[in-house]
């Protein structure tokens, strides 16, 4: 540990960005204590200048997640540093918690990208469909393809049956599986088939 504040704010420029901001607590503490020892006379205040590295720490942090291209960190790093202080998470723990939240949110908006790209005609989903006015239809049917795993066995799916069955709304939930699988959608009427590829 650092003996003055020169020595804190070198010490400070060493620690990983992250790992600082979720052991601020244990910093404070430090902080204080510093101040307690220190005269104050010619010298900024302790808390001050932990308030302008703090400051400073949040600009790096903004600027490095748009370098890195990683929104998601940008703004929800401090909220979850709290949250860690709060419940004195690891270091391992706060990272995963980051992480996990930029992974979730790229890969929502990977499937809302491909889903809306595929241009359906509507946007219905294999869940809203009502297998009930199709006492013939076999739930196990439905379920086999709603896995997307045809895709990827480059295997065929025909919808076959007159007007009014619901042949579109299962294609379109179909296609929406496979964008959610992160496979890309194209949907597509009369002799050609709706097709889904890898994304």
């Amino acid at each position: 540990m650092p003996n003055d504040i020169t020595d804190f704010f070198n010490w400070c420029d060493q620690v990983d960005v992250a790992v600082f901001a979720a052991r601020r607590v244990h910093l404070d503490r430090y902080v204080t204590a510093l101040a307690q020892r220190r005269p104050r006379t010619g010298r900024p205040a302790v808390a001050s200048a932990v308030a302008r590295k703090l400051t400073a720490l949040g600009s790096k942090l903004a600027y490095l997640s748009r370098a890195l291209k990683t929104p998601t960190i940008g703004r929800v790093w401090e909220d979850l540093a709290a949250q860690a202080r709060d419940l004195n998470w690891s270091h391992e723990e706060y990272l995963t918690a980051v992480l996990e939240r930029q992974v979730a949110e790229r890969e929502s908006a990977g499937t809302t990208m491909r889903i809306r790209t595929a241009h359906f005609p509507q946007v219905k989903t294999l869940e809203e469909f009502n297998l009930e006015h199709l006492p013939s239809l076999r739930r196990d049917v439905v379920a086999h393809p709603a896995t997307a795993t045809f895709v990827a066995k480059a295997e065929n799916v025909i919808l076959l049956g007159p007007p009014g069955l619901g042949k579109t709304h299962l294609a379109v939930g179909l296609g929406i599986k496979a964008a959610q699988a992160g496979y890309l959608a194209s949907p597509a009427s009369g002799p050609r088939r709706r097709t889904a590829g890898p994304g």
